[in-house]
C-alpha cells in the first residue's frame, strides 16, 4: 500500500512537471522546428522569437493547433507548402 502511495504521488508529480512544461512549449517556429517564446515587437508589431528578438515567418500554435503567420497573426491551416529546400511557403 505505501509503494502504490509513492507511485501515484510520482505519477501526480510528473503530470503537474508535464503540465507546466508544456506551456512554455507552446509555440514551434516552423522555419527552424524549435519550440519557442513569442512576443510582440511594440515597434513593427511583428511577432517575434523573445529570446532572439527575430520575426518569426511562420509558426504553429500547440494549444489549437493551428499554423499562423506571423506578420499578420492569419491562421493558414492549409495554405502552406514544403519547398524543395525544405522551406515552408
Amino acid at each position: 500500500m505505501k509503494t502504490l502511495k509513492m507511485v501515484l504521488a510520482l505519477l501526480m508529480g510528473a503530470a503537474v512537471w508535464s503540465a507546466c512544461s508544456d506551456a512554455d512549449g507552446r509555440y514551434i517556429d516552423l522555419g527552424t522546428g524549435e519550440t519557442i517564446e513569442l512576443s510582440k515587437d511594440e515597434k513593427t508589431g511583428l511577432m517575434v522569437n523573445a529570446e532572439t528578438g527575430k520575426p518569426v515567418r511562420i509558426y504553429i500554435d500547440t494549444k489549437t493547433n493551428d499554423t499562423i503567420w506571423g506578420t499578420s497573426g492569419k491562421v493558414i491551416n492549409g495554405s502552406i507548402r514544403k519547398t524543395d529546400a525544405g522551406a515552408y511557403v
